[in-house]
Parts: structure tokens; sequence; C-alpha cells
């Protein structure tokens, strides 16, 4: 069962959408709130009003994509998610919607990051600007991370080693799926493990172990 807060970072085109496809495939309840309109190959896509109808039926499973036209829709999917146990968030282009890291997230974001766990729920959250990424996100999150060309991007990220080393993953895309590079610093040295994200199990392959997201 997929559950905890996933932060997905990078640049236009660097992979971001499929890696998130990935980690949220094994969900077996799934709200996408789909910013752009790419992500309808995850569920049924519907307006809002049919949502809520359709989860009234309780159904066992769903997977629904709706795609918003303001904040005040954003924020009532992060409720209706935050509401049932076992739900899985994606919110596409995230920083779209909170584009300053300042920004004061709403409850059912806040709710999802801060004890999604307890209730096996999930948020996972892709940005291209990770600087302008509510922190309220990424406080709780593990960082999945390609790499960033701009500076204050890659400033604020680099942060997070310094506190949590374990929570940054640097990813690239090769031709066998994704190469994770994790940082590690102990003592001022840092080390790079290397390993493939596997997009047909979901999971990291590293010579001796596998390790899901």
């Amino acid at each position: 069962m997929l559950t905890g807060v996933h932060a997905i970072l990078g640049h236009r085109g660097s992979g971001k959408s499929r890696l998130a496809r990935a980690i949220v495939a094994p969900a077996r309840r799934l709200i996408v709130v789909d910013t752009l309109g790419e992500h309808g190959c995850l569920g049924t896509t519907v307006a809002p009003d049919a949502l809520a109808r359709a989860l009234a039926a309780g159904p066992d499973a769903y997977r629904y994509c709706v795609r918003p036209d303001n904040l005040d829709t954003v924020d009532w999917l992060e409720r209706v998610a935050a509401s049932r146990p076992g739900c899985c968030l994606f919110v596409d282009e995230i920083d779209y919607w909170y584009q300053d890291a300042r920004a004061v997230a709403g409850e059912g974001l806040l709710s999802l990051a801060r004890y999604g766990r307890h209730y096996d729920q999930a948020l996972v959250a892709v940005a291209r600007r990770p600087a302008d990424l509510s922190r309220s996100v990424t406080s709780q999150a593990t960082l999945w991370c390609f790499p960033m060309r701009e500076p204050r991007d890659r400033a604020y990220v680099a942060q997070f080693t310094t506190f949590d080393p374990a929570t940054l993953r640097i990813l690239r895309e090769s031709p066998e799926g994704y190469v994770l590079e994790t940082e590690l610093a102990r003592a001022g040295l840092r080390g790079v493990e290397r390993g493939r994200f596997d997009l047909s199990t979901g999971q990291f392959i590293f010579p001796s172990k596998a390790v899901s997201p």
C-alpha cells in the first residue's frame, strides 16, 4: 500500500510525470489533481460534482482525475482526499497553485502531509520549481529530485542534505529506467549509491536489494 509524502522535483521534460505515474500505480484509491490535463490515463476524468456523486456511492476502489480551474477546487479535492482512509492524492504541478514556499496550504493538504500515514493515505506532488513549493509539503516529504538548472532551486534542495541526507534522491532517466544517486553526508563526506528504478515493478533495484519508493 502506498503511504507517505512524495515530492518529485525537476525541470520540464526531466521525467517527473513518468515517475509519478509509476509511484501511484499501486494505489487502489486515487484522486488526481490533473493541473495540465496530462494524466487521464491514470483514471476516469470527471468534473468535481461528478466526483462527489461517485464517491458518495461508497466505492471500495476508485481512480479519478479532475482538472481544476481555481484554487478553491484544488482545496476541496485535498479535503476530500484527506477525509478518505487509504486514499492517494496526486497533485501535478503543485507549484502552479502554491507559488511561494511560504504559502499557506489548505487544511486538507496539511492533514495529508502531517497525518496521512496514520490513515494509510499518500500525497504525491510534482513541481518544476522546488523553491516555490510549499514547505508544508517539503518538510514532510521524501524528495525525488531530477537535475535542476536554476541556482535558486538547487540551493533550496541542497538544504535538505544538511538536515536529513536520506531524503534527497537525485534521479536521471536512462534507457533501462531511472538511475538513482542517493547523496549520503556524514562528517562532511559524500558518497553516491547507484541503482535503477524499474517502472514495471515500482522498485529501485540495487545489486543486493530492492527498495520500494
